[in-house]
């Protein structure tokens, strides 16, 4: 499950439709997830998300803004991406693009 996700980061990904994949229930992959990951599954397919970035912005032939790669990775709120990113890599996503 772990690897189709990741293969699908750009795509809608729903807990319904991660369950429907799966072969089993929301509640199930729920369940699953939290004992698992300690995380729900979107809070887990958010941290991918997340992951995946720097080298989105840092990816040498491809420069794409910050606004770019965070609607290109799922992040419509982009001062949610931002903040996030932050807190994660303890810069701006603007800063990573300037590198």
């Amino acid at each position: 499950m772990q690897n189709w996700i990741v293969r699908h980061l750009r795509a809608d990904l729903t807990p319904t439709k991660l369950a429907a994949h799966a072969g089993v229930t929301a509640r199930a992959l729920q369940i699953a997830f939290l004992k698992y990951f300690h995380k729900t599954p979107s809070a887990h397919i958010r941290d991918l998300r997340m992951q995946a970035a720097p080298a989105e912005l840092l990816s040498p032939g491809h420069r794409k803004s910050v606004t770019e790669v965070a609607l290109a990775l799922g992040f419509s709120h982009l001062g949610r991406f931002s903040s996030g990113y932050q807190k994660k890599f303890g810069d701006c996503p603007s800063v990573s693009c300037s590198r």
